[in-house]
């Protein structure tokens, strides 16, 4: 077999050679079998059945450095051809070998040569470092591969397959394999230390990982050197060896950093910069422990990476001077100073300051369409501002495709007013001003046009709602959304991240069996997003008689209820249909012109008297126990927190 050593590889002929100096390790525990190799099972696999098939493709192997790329070529050719793998295979490392003279000679002299070879099988060419050929190379080997595949395969192993030429890659079988994981190189690290009789601590083979980046040639280099200066494998005797700069010292470095410490961050900087390690050697290991480093806060170890990848941009473009590192020290120190300060108020937004005065919002939902979630909310808004003579309320309307809330508090044909400090809501209780809302209703030029919108602008609208009405000091604000679980909603969580802990949500369903499936969807929602449930509400269960007032149950009955207990929810009541209270919130504004006069003036007479009459309706008192169960819940999670 003809070859040439690169990189620490000897070929791996499975013969054993008596050398009066200790073999590397590297060759002394290369395996010689496809099953031996640690790492990329399902790439292995593969090689696997080509060598029990028998006929081997020309096939690319492309990955990181000492993974076992090559390897596993050399154990795929002993599998298929055994005891004539001397004479059918020839091995060159195109990083020396490089020019289109090798191909013209040495590999094509090889594939004119008569072998004896198994029955099948065929003559192997192994390229290492196939990507460091010149295309001229790369073009005259596309032209033998043709010519000589019936006799021979080629077997090429690279660090990055794209630099392969198209007519190569397309002829032939790519194999990709991964960084090896820390266990894999933590279990081979073992054996050997066991078969050598080396004596460890777990910082040793700790910093032999680190230090290996995934290569396992590089990891069992390092174990056989530290071996031999010092006799032990202890964390510092690995970095004396690697002469990398110590993980210890760069995490004192950001730990001043975190501390905005810039003197104590740039005395350790200086300490490894007088020690001789060049810029690139600091940043790449600053970038190393950083990514792991558990101590830094996961949006400040964001910024970090930013950085210091900019940082070492700039030092491969050839500015790898101590200040360039300095600098670096500044802006880390600086990130995690700004990047506290924002987190530590995460009020500070559009959204939270604009809500910074609401005590409690509940958001109203429900899995379909239909089930009188609208009219739930409503009812929601009157009880909360009937529960003390200072409560202040406001309801947004939220469902952009079908709002309905102005209709049911007689607000429809209301106008929204600008102000300098944003939009005005509009109060249905005139002058009292302590129940407000705001609905997309409000905006539209006539009552039938309809919301043709995309997701995107209804996420404006409602981070508009959010930010810009002027929603002032409130007790309770309630969000009337669309059925359902979509942008609408997933806007709204997002939007109100700043208020997260003053959200809950209330589901409402129907009876039926389908209501409740899609309900469930609504609850598993609310759990995706981590709101908490205050209840589910049983809305249309039953019909009330409007002569006699006899409850009869037109769809099947409690099946809310069964769905609370068995989901640990709160069940916070039954509502049955009541042509009264549907009477009530369908009735048209009044036209009178005194009514005119007060809606002029920022009010509604007829949505004051909305709450007169709606206590009068049998189900005002049903809804009155499930304002109260709400109220208990909310007081509840406040004592909690």
């Amino acid at each position: 077999m003809a070859s040439s050593a690169a990189k620490g590889k000897a070929p791996a002929n499975g013969t054993a050679v008596d050398t009066p100096y200790e073999l590397p390790w590297v060759e002394k525990y290369r395996p010689k079998l496809l099953d031996d190799i640690v790492g990329n099972g399902e790439t292995i696999e593969r090689l696997k059945v080509i060598a029990k098939d028998g006929n081997m493709p020309h096939i690319i192997i492309s990955g990181m450095p000492g993974i076992g790329k090559t390897t596993s070529i050399h154990c795929l050719a002993h599998q298929l051809l055994g005891d004539a793998y001397k004479e059918g295979v020839l091995e060159l490392n195109a990083s020396d070998e490089r020019g289109i003279d090798v191909v013209r000679n040495k590999i094509k002299a090889f594939a004119q040569k008569k072998v004896t070879l198994p029955s099948g099988r065929h003559k192997i060419v192994i390229l290492d470092e196939a990507d460091s050929m010149t295309p001229g190379a790369q073009q005259a080997l596309r032209r033998t591969m043709e010519i000589y595949a019936n006799t021979t395969r080629f077997a090429l192993a690279c660090n990055m397959s794209n630099k392969i030429i198209e007519p190569i890659q397309s002829r032939c079988a790519i194999l990709r394999y991964a960084k090896l994981k820390d266990t894999e190189i933590l279990k081979r690290l073992l054996e050997i230390c066991d078969m050598e009789k080396v004596k460890y601590n777990d910082d040793g083979l700790t910093a032999l990982i680190f230090t290996s980046e995934g290569d396992m040639r590089q990891a069992i280099n390092n174990l056989q050197s530290t071996h031999s200066g010092f006799g032990f494998i202890s964390g510092d005797n690995v970095f004396k060896v690697c002469d990398q700069p110590h993980p210890i010292i760069v995490q004192s470095i950001i730990r001043a950093c975190l501390k905005s410490d810039i003197d104590g961050a740039m005395q350790k900087l200086t300490e490894l910069w007088d020690q001789g390690y060049s810029a690139v050697d600091i940043v790449v290991t600053i970038f190393r422990v950083v990514k792991t480093f558990d101590e830094i806060p996961e949006y400040a170890k964001l910024e970090y990476i930013k950085e210091i990848g900019f940082t070492h941009m700039r030092i491969l473009e050839g500015v790898g001077t101590l200040i360039q590192l300095g600098g670096l020290m500044a802006r880390l120190c600086k990130i995690f100073h700004s990047t506290t300060s924002t987190m530590a108020s995460p009020e500070d937004t559009p959204v939270g300051r604009r809500l910074q005065l609401v005590k409690h919002i509940i958001i109203v939902c429900s899995g379909k369409g239909g089930v009188g979630k609208s009219s739930v909310s409503t009812q929601l808004a009157l009880c909360l501002r009937a529960t003390s003579p200072t409560a202040r309320v406001g309801i947004l309307d939220v469902d952009l495709t079908g709002p309905s809330i102005p209709r049911m508090l007689g607000l429809d044909s209301h106008p929204v007013h600008q102000s300098s400090d944003g939009w005005v809501p509009v109060y249905a209780d005139g002058s009292e001003a302590r129940l407000s809302c705001m609905s997309v209703g409000f905006l539209l030029k006539r009552k039938e046009d309809s919301v043709v919108w995309r997701g995107p602008k209804k996420n404006a609208m409602i981070r508009q709602f959010l930010s810009d009405v002027r929603w002032g000091e409130l007790d309770y604000l309630v969000i009337d959304t669309p059925p359902g679980t979509s942008d609408e909603h997933l806007s709204l969580v997002e939007h109100m991240a700043p208020v997260r802990s003053r959200i809950s949500a209330v589901i409402v369903t129907t009876p039926q069996a389908v209501a409740l499936l899609d309900a469930m969807k609504c609850l598993s929602f609310t759990r995706a997003t981590s709101i908490p449930v205050l209840g589910l509400v049983e809305n249309m269960s039953g019909y009330v008689c409007p002569c006699c007032g006899e409850i009869t149950n037109v769809f099947s009955t409690e099946g809310g209820e069964e769905m609370a207990r068995r989901e640990g929810l709160q069940f916070l009541g039954s509502l049955p249909v009541d042509t009264e209270l549907v009477s009530l919130l369908d009735a048209a504004e009044p036209d009178d012109q005194a009514s005119n006069a007060v809606l002029a003036e920022g009010g509604s007479p007829h949505s004051f008297r909305l709450l007169e009459l709606y206590e009068k309706t049998s189900t005002a008192p049903l809804f009155r126990a499930i304002v109260e169960r709400i109220m208990n819940g909310l007081s509840a999670a406040e004592s909690r927190e």
